[in-house]
């Protein structure tokens, strides 16, 4: 995690200890190597995560509401082919057998620290 985040495995330590703490993510033991700790989102840091997301959608809908109706025509068609592009990205790694975690994955979920 600390090479994703770019910051020192201290500070990834520090972090966790305060989400742990908040109770929004609890430390599993590697079945594998007990030094490895994965970090997995509790029932209530997954519902924080997206009570976060839902209201970052509200506010995005009504800030989108102040474009002029050919901006927010052109903004999604922009968006459209962004998401084209992360498809097509996402396509060629798993044809070069690509399985590193992105932030999004580790935000999402599990992640090892």
């Amino acid at each position: 995690m600390s090479e994703e985040l770019g910051i020192s495995v201290s500070a990834v330590t520090q972090v966790a200890n305060r989400l742990e703490h908040l109770g929004l993510l609890e430390r599993v033991e590697s079945a594998v190597d007990r030094r490895v700790k994965h970090l997995k989102l509790t029932v209530y840091g997954l519902k924080c995560m997206k009570e976060r997301q839902e209201y970052r959608v509200m506010r995005t809908m009504e800030i989108l509401k102040f474009l002029p109706e050919v901006s927010q025509q052109k903004l999604m068609a922009v968006l459209d082919e962004l998401m084209e592009g992360c498809a097509k990205v996402q396509e060629q790694d798993k044809r070069s057998d690509v399985s590193q975690p992105g932030i999004l994955t580790i935000l999402g979920g599990e992640a090892s620290a």
